[in-house]
């Protein structure tokens, strides 16, 4: 029976693609996905299969098709409205069967013209200043104008979506085996679905990896694809994406587009006013859309004095795989908008951007724009950390020098120019729109043993919560274990699951003096509300700030850009364990840079092209530069989110380095040798044209 191989294993410890050699009595099941973008589905053809082999449609599903709280179908049933979306599954014991009946398969499609961009939320934000007044009419006002791109990008991590279900008749319940951040929407999904009661389903979170939030929402999906095919067969079913199948189809960082236009005073480069518009592509029927929306406009205000600010947001729903979150909920997005644009306001002013950014940060005591109070204020002296550990104001100076020399020597005569960047951004612990709290369960057992029961497990959290744990009930940490099975919210980081895990220990350890052996203690984190109508918000427990640095080296003759080095300054308050949250934050950096610099990926005609899958390029060891990290040490407050700091500042630095050494703002991300190239073309027809 699969059960006793399936938690034979410790939790965890054993991904999906590695149990298939214990899987005796198994089935396998396949996914049979929509050929065409948009149309009305007529009928899927499939050869007489031979008993075990199944073909399950959204006929076969018993109860709602659709999965818990998103509108994502689980299987197309009138209409398909993305390629690759999945109509049919099948299931047998064979895969090499499985493969070639599924390759006979035929799915008639009645293609029809792709409807328009549906709006699928809409925001407008105003800031004004004190008198209220969005007008400024001075004349010593100039015009900075920006329209900024972010692409999309693949999580990457370590194993393809995946999920194991077994059906046990006799007692009519099911368990899941998948990689989760979601272990709780996984079984209300599945609930759904399969018209059962949530008691009789229990769901297992194997190792996530590095996920990069790729493993929220779609794991649910994936699990109800295997649970749908196990209630059909009887049998314990394993269904596993091939590496394209699952880069393909599941949900990327999603792409956005922001245009800023601000008027400034001409010598001090203060902003006066900013119009802003964004639209964010959220693929067909994504999940988390006021989330990533919301965060989206936060990362756009920034951490800057806006006197007056008119932001309008679209996210709109187009003929692609849904797109969703990848290391944040579009907060990245919005941050390298507003970082490149002060970066540029500094430009034309001809002010250090580092000093730009401390003349102009917001006042205190005073509030960022989501309603978190700020009663201090880090990122003057975040700024001033990082560019002592690159060397960043003697550096950009010298190289303003060079490159306004190069005008007169000519540009293209030196074989290597340099440039050098930076980038501040926040992040906040937890989200907007909290649906469901998170859960800790800890017990101490008679043997001094704890263990702690989560609803999933991160891949930077499990050694940081072991040794806070051990730390507050002065344990040996290899007395410590973790487990998954608590019904909690969505894992979006490490901080929130340390502040219950704090508040668990210490409720023990209060309790340890007057109780005897057992003792448990469950915490459970408050939800808290969304945004209001005004903008503000309270639901960021706490905020984190960061500030990177990028110099880079540009081969003249290659346009290749060579980047020198990445420093990284970091408020995130009480810091658990430097070498753990070092290597997470070196191995964030790296997937931050690659989105900046190399991962270039687009849909046409609603797929990715074979050619960009294909030459779809991750930093290998050997491309990683000399990271330096440093803490602003405040042991005083909670642990906070910092993880998604890199992605919100290292892009915004690196395309100033870029546009210092080449002379020319780089507004667009990935931003690559042939973004280089061609603006080298631009130069060198300037420079001929005077």
């Amino acid at each position: 029976m699969l059960l006793s191989v399936v938690y034979s294993e410790p939790v965890n410890n054993v991904m999906l693609s590695f149990l298939e050699d214990s899987f005796p009595g198994g089935f396998f099941a396949l996914t049979i996905r929509s050929p065409v973008v948009y149309g009305q589905l007529t009928e899927i053809q499939c050869p007489p299969l031979p008993a075990p082999y199944k073909l399950i449609t959204a006929s076969h599903i018993p109860g709602v098709n659709q999965l818990d709280a998103f509108p994502v179908p689980v299987l197309a049933s009138e209409k398909v409205s993305y390629r690759g979306e999945p109509v049919a599954l099948l299931s047998g014991p064979d895969r090499v069967q499985l493969e070639y009946y599924a390759q006979q398969c035929q799915v008639l499609v009645s293609e029809e013209p792709v409807p328009p961009q549906q709006s699928l939320a809409h925001r407008q934000y105003t800031l004004r200043a004190e008198d209220g007044s969005t007008e400024t009419g001075q004349q010593s006002a100039q015009v900075v104008q920006g329209l900024y791109r972010t692409g999309i990008q693949e999580h990457w991590y370590a194993e393809p979506h995946g999920a194991i279900a077994e059906f046990f008749p006799q007692i009519e319940s099911l368990t899941i085996d998948t990689a989760s951040q979601w272990p709780a929407h996984v079984k209300r999904s599945v609930a759904q679905v399969l018209a059962l009661p949530q008691e009789r389903i229990a769901v297992t979170s194997r190792r996530l990896g590095v996920h990069l939030d790729g493993k929220l929402w779609y794991p649910s999906l994936i699990a109800c694809h295997a649970a749908l095919c196990a209630l059909s067969t009887d049998k314990p079913v394993k269904l596993m994406l091939t590496r394209e199948e699952d880069f393909r189809y599941s949900p990327k960082r999603n792409a956005a587009e922001i245009n800023l236009c601000s008027e400034v005073e001409s010598t001090t480069g203060s902003l006066l006013k900013t119009e802003g518009k964004a639209r964010v592509d959220l693929g067909y029927c994504p999940g988390f859309v006021d989330e990533i929306i919301d965060q989206t406009c936060l990362g756009i205000e920034g951490l800057y004095r806006f006197p007056a600010l008119n932001l309008e947001a679209t996210a709109y729903q187009s003929a692609k795989p849904p797109q969703g979150p990848c290391a944040g909920f579009g907060l990245s997005q919005g941050f390298f908008a507003i970082e490149r644009h002060v970066s540029r306001i500094a430009d034309m002013v001809g002010q250090d951007p580092a000093q730009w950014r401390k003349d102009h940060l917001l006042p205190l005591p005073d509030s960022l724009p989501l309603g978190t109070q700020a009663h201090e204020q880090p990122v003057a002296k975040l700024l001033d950390k990082a560019a002592a550990m690159s060397d960043y104001y003697r550096k950009w100076a010298t190289y303003e020098l060079l490159r306004e020399s190069r005008w007169q020597e000519g540009w293209d005569k030196k074989n290597m120019v340099r440039g050098i960047g930076i980038a501040a951004a926040y992040q906040g612990t937890g989200l907007l729109h909290e649906r469901t709290g998170q859960t800790v369960t800890i017990a101490l057992k008679t043997d001094s043993s704890l263990h702690i029961k989560l609803g999933a497990v991160d891949y930077a959290g499990t050694a940081l919560w072991k040794h806070l744990a051990a730390e507050i009930l002065s344990l040996d940490p290899a007395l410590v274990s973790i487990s998954t099975g608590e019904d909690s919210g969505p894992l979006c980081g490490v901080a929130a699951i340390a502040a219950l895990i704090i508040q668990a220990c210490t409720d023990i350890q209060k309790r340890r003096l007057i109780e005897p052996l057992p003792i448990t203690s469950t915490v459970t984190q408050e939800a808290r509300s969304g945004l209001t109508e005004e903008g503000k918000n309270t639901a960021f427990a706490s905020v984190s700030y960061g500030v990177a640095v990028v110099e880079v080296e540009i081969d003249t003759i290659t346009y290749t850009p060579l980047i020198r080095s990445i420093a990284l300054s970091i408020e995130g308050g009480r810091i658990l364990s430097e070498k753990q949250v070092h290597s997470m934050l070196k191995i964030y950096s790296i997937h931050a840079l690659g989105w900046a610099s190399r991962e270039y990926l687009q849909y046409i005609d609603g797929t990715i092209p074979d050619e960009l899958l294909y030459r779809y390029a991750i930093a290998a060891p050997g491309d990683f530069p000399p990271i330096q990290i440093q803490f602003l040490k405040n042991d005083d407050a909670p642990p906070k989110d910092i993880g998604n700091l890199p992605f919100s500042t290292i892009p915004a630095a690196y395309a100033q380095a870029v546009s210092q050494a080449m002379d020319h703002p780089f507004d667009s991300i990935p931003l690559t040798a042939q973004d280089i190239w061609e603006a080298a073309l631009i130069k060198t027809k300037t420079k001929a044209e005077l």
